[in-house]
């Protein structure tokens, strides 16, 4: 159970880092 959790905490973690990515590009651009 608690590894079902921790890969969650680390896919979510990498979902938001991956969101942080993709938006700090348009901000570039503005």
């Amino acid at each position: 159970l608690t590894a079902r959790i921790e890969m969650q905490d680390v896919s979510a973690s990498f979902v938001m880092e991956e969101i942080k990515e993709v938006t700090a590009l348009p901000l570039d651009f503005v």
